[in-house]
């Protein structure tokens, strides 16, 4: 079994190149924080780029994993929390991206609560 995970996309493309390297994976986990790049990248740029990953999820749902992060949950629909790099200009378009997969049941979001910790 070879699972990859992969965290903190922030709009880079890097997770395909993994892909490409490391094939033949059982799973593959995003772990979230798919926007909100520190490395001038676009908002268009990220968006396209999350998009893909939401392609990917689509065409293999039960090798693809993805997981929620901060600089994703700060563009739900109703959340006033703001993190670092928080794209206010971009912030519909990420919003609608967001949401979608979110309403499409596309993500898995856990908390302590999940794990049954005290």
């Amino acid at each position: 079994m070879k699972i990859i995970a992969i965290g903190d996309i922030h709009g880079r493309e890097i997770w395909k190149k993994i892909l490409e390297t490391e094939q033949g994976y059982t799973k593959v986990i995003f772990i979230g924080d798919y926007f909100d790049s520190k490395e001038r990248i676009t908002a268009l740029k990220q968006i396209d780029n999350f998009k893909e990953i939401i392609a990917l999820k689509e065409r293999e749902k039960n090798k693809v994993i993805l997981l929620f992060g901060n600089h994703d949950f700060h563009y739900l629909n109703g959340i006033t929390d703001r993190y670092s790099g928080y794209q206010t200009i971009d912030r519909k378009e990420i919003s609608k991206c967001i949401n979608k997969a979110y309403k499409d049941h596309l993500f898995k979001i856990y908390s302590y609560h999940s794990f049954n910790l005290p």
